[in-house]
């Protein structure tokens, strides 16, 4: 192969590939709403506001946290009950 045929070569698969990019299906954000919808991660907390930066947003209390530290601990030990039993 020449260094010239190789140019050309270079340059006409450079040519195809942004053809195909030009031609490519986009994909209205609308075919992913049943996604989004299924909400994978579980329900978003209380008072959750997307537009705000995470910086800004004021941490619940300890005593907040601790109960939410049992609740967990309470399903696991139901989950583990009900497993064994």
């Amino acid at each position: 192969m020449t260094i010239r045929f190789e140019n050309k070569l270079s340059l006409c698969t450079v040519a195809a590939l942004c053809c195909l990019a030009a031609v490519a299906e986009r994909q209205p954000i609308d075919r992913y709403q049943s996604i989004i919808e299924r909400q994978m991660f579980g329900r978003p907390p209380p008072n959750f506001d997307p537009t705000v930066p995470p910086g800004l947003v004021q941490k619940g209390s300890s005593e907040e946290k601790e109960l939410t530290r049992g609740e967990e601990l309470d399903s696991f030990q139901r989950h583990k009950r009900d497993a064994v039993g």
